[in-house]
């Protein structure tokens, strides 16, 4: 070993030709702190890390949570335009009992001492007594 003009101590390497290896002694005060700094952002980064998978996590977590909402919500719209179609059904089958009704009122105002029984002809199609669950 040699020493160099600043003191510290130059080795020579089994590599390749001008190569300097130069011994800094690890009790150094600036190593001691770079070292202390990198070790702090070790603990940060492993901090984030950790943090970042957390987030990672809950946002699966959400995205699950969110997909089974927007799926409650298709299963409801689908009921919601049954019953509609339900409502629907019934309004006309109301109104044409309705009608019905009124032209028997008439018939039964109109020929005073008649029957008021409906004839066959007068009965209510089929297609408005429809039954829905």
């Amino acid at each position: 070993m040699d020493e160099t003009a600043d003191g510290t101590d130059r080795q020579d390497s089994p590599g390749p030709p001008n190569k300097v290896v130069v011994g800094i002694p690890t009790d150094h005060p600036e190593l001691q702190q770079l070292e202390a700094e990198l070790n702090e952002w070790r603990s940060k980064d492993d901090t984030s890390l950790k943090v970042l998978l957390k987030n990672k996590k809950d946002i699966e977590a959400l995205s699950c949570e969110n997909q089974d909402l927007r799926d409650k919500k298709d299963t409801l719209q689908e009921a919601m335009l049954g019953s509609k179609i339900q409502i629907e059904a019934l309004i006309k089958t109301n109104q044409s009992l309705t009608q019905s009704y009124s032209k028997l009122l008439e018939k039964g105002s109109s020929s005073p001492g008649s029957s008021t029984l409906l004839q066959t002809n007068d009965a209510v199609p089929e297609s408005t007594l429809e039954v829905h669950s």
